[in-house]
Formats: structure tokens, sequence, C-alpha cells
């Protein structure tokens, strides 16, 4: 059994139990009070049998003779009775202490009066209560240790099938959260293909499923990982061996060191260096998170000022670029080269992708946050790859790459830096346009 399951065994065995005893405590204890108020009444009913018999003898005989039959009733019935008529003078009894008064304090005597029919006063009756101790005969003991002997039977009964039951509940219970403690420490060594079957529709069920839907999307991550870092490999290969393959075959006098040789070679050069600028890149969004210099900007004008940058690229392509601000500033709280980083990836991506007589739309809001989109015409993002284009090195394989050398890392880039100002950020595709939008906190506007 494991830690956790003979924890919750132990814990459900000391409620049951628990739960035994007291009910078992309290079973006993009431049986006991509502026995001994049997009996009381029923030596109350004895004792008002008494006094019929006795009016019954007085009305038939008066006192001059007891009939044998009430006195042989009182002995036979164990009641302690002083019987005296309405002179004083005594007519039977069966305890000297009721004679002589002499009664310890614990103990009870009732008075009884004894009215005839002409409501007249024909004698008294002292009757001596038993103590509780005294009110049960040796059978009613034995019936009484009887009921007490079932009621622990039944409680030893109902506590074996308490340990039973909760073995096998918390076995129950445990064995879907152990298969899911397993999976995890084999996630966590790195073996991401794991799927766990819990069956029902509770909550520990469900927390199956998330972690099904979990270890699935870990494991298409690292494949995708796996995928983009050899891709990325390749790419930075390709320069190197066509670089090295051009110096090689001028070495061995089959190409000569023309200006067409050269520029080819530089062309490699320069598709390394982007690569190699790229990891720069990346490493220095990295650093700033860490080391960011947070101030207030005003994220309107820093928007023109990069949307500005822009016009002549977008105007090789014919393509429109719309801009539209609230009438007031937009200041938040941020770190200036990060955000125009995050700015410079998505308007440069934006451009790149975006066909010859096409557009660009930027649009700023503000309410309780600040939001911006950007939109532009062109080739869309397959709603595959939509759920991975943050991913780092991951490009999506489509048209949208098929004459751009993208490495993958821009867009990782962006989504760090959004998410170290607070922020977020999603992105909605089809086969005509695609649109970013990015959510910051506002400081204030002005």
């Amino acid at each position: 059994m494991s830690k956790i399951g003979l924890k919750l065994s132990l814990i459900i065995l000391a409620i049951v139990l628990c739960s035994i005893v007291i009910i078992s405590i309290t079973i006993n204890s009431n049986i006991n009070h509502q026995f001994e108020n049997y009996l009381f009444s029923l030596n109350e009913n004895k004792i008002n049998r008494v006094t019929e018999l006795l009016l019954e003898n007085y009305e038939n005989q008066g006192w001059h003779n007891l009939d044998q039959e009430i006195t042989a009733f009182i002995e036979n019935n164990g009641l302690k009775v002083y019987l005296e008529d309405n002179s004083g003078n005594i007519l039977y009894y069966n305890h000297s202490g009721l004679l002589k008064g002499k009664i310890s304090p614990e103990r009870e005597v009732r008075k009884i009066n004894l009215i005839d029919a002409n409501n007249q006063n024909i004698g008294t009756m002292l009757w001596l209560k038993p103590l509780r101790q005294n009110l049960f005969s040796e059978h009613e003991q034995l019936f009484s240790a009887q009921i007490r002997k079932a009621i622990y039977y039944t409680a030893g009964f109902i506590g074996i099938i308490a340990i039973i039951v909760s073995i096998f509940f918390s076995g129950y219970l445990t064995t879907p959260l152990i298969k899911i403690n397993n999976a995890a420490h084999k996630i966590a060594r790195g073996e991401y293909r794991q799927t766990i079957n819990i069956r029902g529709n509770d909550e520990i069920a469900t927390l199956g499923k998330t972690f099904n839907k979990m270890a699935a999307k870990l494991n298409q991550l690292e494949e995708i990982r796996n995928e983009s870092i050899n891709n990325f490999a390749h790419e930075l290969r390709t320069p190197i061996t066509n670089i090295n393959n051009y110096l090689e075959a001028i070495e061995d006098k089959i190409l000569e060191p023309d200006p067409q040789t050269i520029q080819e070679i530089k062309e490699e050069l320069q598709r390394l260096i982007n690569l190699i600028n790229k990891l720069r890149d990346l490493n220095e969004a990295e650093e700033n998170i860490i080391n960011m210099q947070k101030e207030k900007i005003d994220l309107k004008q820093l928007l023109k000022n990069v949307m500005s940058k822009y016009k002549l690229q977008a105007d090789k392509k014919n393509i429109s670029i719309a801009e539209k601000y609230p009438h007031n500033n937009l200041i938040l709280k941020g770190d200036r080269d990060s955000l125009e980083t995050i700015f410079n990836n998505l308007l440069e991506n934006a451009i790149k992708y975006t066909n010859i007589n096409g557009s660009i739309i930027l649009k700023v809001f503000s309410d309780q946050e600040i939001k911006i989109t950007l939109e532009n015409s062109g080739t869309g993002i397959d709603q595959k790859d939509l759920p991975y284009i943050f991913e780092r090195f991951y490009r999506a394989d489509n048209s949208r790459n098929l004459n751009n050398d993208g490495s993958g890392i821009g867009l990782n880039i962006v989504k760090k830096l959004i998410e170290a100002h607070n922020g977020k950020i999603k992105v909605e595709s089809n086969n005509k346009k695609t649109r970013f939008t990015i959510c910051l906190p506002i400081i204030f506007t002005v």
C-alpha cells in the first residue's frame, strides 16, 4: 500500500472507529437508562396494583382480616411496604426501617393515602422505593448483559468491515493518483509519451484527462523543439557548407575568384550572419528581461516612431499602412528597448508576409488596459501552426515560409518581452489576413 493510501486508510478507520465507540457508548447508556425507567415503571404498576387490592379488601371485609393474596403479591414482587389504618394501627410491614422510621438518606419513601369510594381516608401505605442497583433481578441482569454483548459484537463486526472498506476505498482513490505520480516521474525524465487510463467522471478522472492533455502537449512541443533545432542546425550548416565548397573549388582551380563568385560567397556569409544575429537577439532579449530598465513611456509616440522607420520598406511593396490611435497619450511603465524590439519584430514580419499592394492596419485602444492590434493582409497562418508559432525555433510549414528565411526566434522573443511587461499576446489568422493582439497594463492617460 502506498503512503498516501495508508494515511487515508488510517484516517477513514480512525473516523469510523471513533464513531463506533461513540455510538456504542451512547446506545448502551440509553438502553440502560430506558431499561431502568421500564423497571421503575413496572414497580410503580405493582404498587398501584397493591393499592387496588387493599381498597377491595377494605370494601369487602374492612381491616379485620388482610387477605393473604395481598401479602403474597407484595412478597413475591419484592415490595417493601408499611401499612396502617386511619387510627394508626399497624396492619402490615416487611421492612423494619419503615416501622422505626430509620431510612438512609439515599432511599426514597413514597407515602400513599388510601381513599375509599366515599372519599374517606381509610389508611396509609409507605413504599420504600428500590435503589437502582437493586432494580435488576438475576434474569434482568442477564438480559442487560446480553444486550451489551450484542452491542459490542456488532461494533467489532462493523470495525472489521470498516478496516476492509477503508483499505479498498483508499486503494480505489489512490491508485489513479499513483498512476499520475509514476507518469509524472517519467515525464520528469524526458519520457513525454505518457497516457494514463482513469475511468469515471469525478475530479480525479478530470485530473487524469488534464494530465493526458498536458503530456500530449509536452510531447508535441518536444517533437517541435527537436525538429526546429534540427532545422536551425541545418540552416547554419547550409551556408557554411556552401562557403566551404566555394573555397575548395577556388583552391582546386575549378572556379575563378571573380566578382560573381565573391558575391555568391558574400550572400552565404550574410545568410549565416543573419542567423547568428537572430541568436544574439534572443540572448539580448533574455538579458533584457533580467536587466529590464522600466520607465514611464508614451506608447503612442513610441509606436509612431517605429511605424515611420518601416514606411520605406512598405512603399517598396506598395503596401498601405493605416494607423489609428486614441486622442489621448498612453503612458505605461516599461523598458523602451524591449518595447521597440516587440514592435520591430511584429512590423517586420507583417511587411515580409504581406503581398504586394496589400495593407497593414495598426489600431490602439485604451480602457482598463492598452490593447494594440496589428493586422496584415496576405497569406495567413495555418490553424495547426497557430498554437506553436511562439515556440522557439518553430517555423510554420506553409506558403508563408516558401520564399522567406525565417529563424523561428522573433515571435518567441516578442512573447517573452510582452510577458516581462505583465502583458499577453494572441494571434488570429485565416487565408486572407493575420491579426496579432497585444494587451499591456496602463498607468494613466494624458
